[in-house]
């Protein structure tokens, strides 16, 4: 059976909130079903960072699913299992590599059709849906270089810690989020809905 179709383990409402990516790991070595926890507390954002970095839903959909079955298969790996977070999403990251190298997906916001209802008004959520697609736009006219950095950042992620995930130097992280930010500076000014130039991949 697949460990991510598996009924969920049984945990305590208080527990849950208590236990640690550490716990974690360390359980779903012990027991395989537990993983399932592992999944479902990173599912949606290691979704959101494939959707952003791919453009469409269901290669989004495809890219989660083979992050979680790698980091499933390879969960031994895990060494520093309090770093867990950014060891998953290097995976993420290398599976989002995978594809674009196979096949350049098609840009799309297909996403915003299904943005959580939070707002408290049909106005505010009409707003809210806006920026979505607003900084999505922009991030599409970035160099890939800087834009997978900018996405990580958007995923809480520390310099120190993308330069984990990409493989790069400290340094080159700070200066590939500096040049992101002088050319989003510059965007903001105009409309990002226009076709843009040649982009780096």
């Amino acid at each position: 059976m697949n460990v991510l179709q598996a009924q969920p383990i049984s945990f305590s409402r208080a527990r849950v909130t208590e236990v640690t990516d550490r716990e974690l790991v360390e359980q779903a070595l012990a027991e395989p079903a537990a993983f399932l926890e592992i999944f479902q507390r990173y599912r949606d954002p290691v979704h959101r960072y494939c959707h952003r970095r791919l453009g469409n839903r269901e290669a989004a959909e495809d890219a989660t699913q083979t992050t979680f079955m790698r980091s499933f298969a390879n969960l031994k790996s895990c060494k520093d299992r309090d770093g867990f977070r950014s060891w998953l999403f290097t995976i993420a990251h290398n599976v989002v590599v995978d594809v674009w190298r196979s096949s350049k997906p098609v840009q799309s916001l297909d996403w915003a059709e299904h943005v959580e209802d939070r707002a408290a008004s049909p106005e505010d959520q009409a707003i809210a849906t806006t920026e979505h697609l607003y900084i999505t736009a922009l991030l599409v006219k970035l160099p890939n270089s800087q834009r997978e950095v900018v996405e990580l950042r958007l995923q809480g992620f520390t310099d120190k810690e993308i330069a984990g995930i990409l493989g790069k130097s400290h340094e080159a992280i700070r200066a590939a989020q500096h040049r992101a930010l002088i050319q989003l500076r510059s965007l903001v000014g105009g409309d990002p809905t226009k076709e843009s130039g040649n982009v780096e991949r």
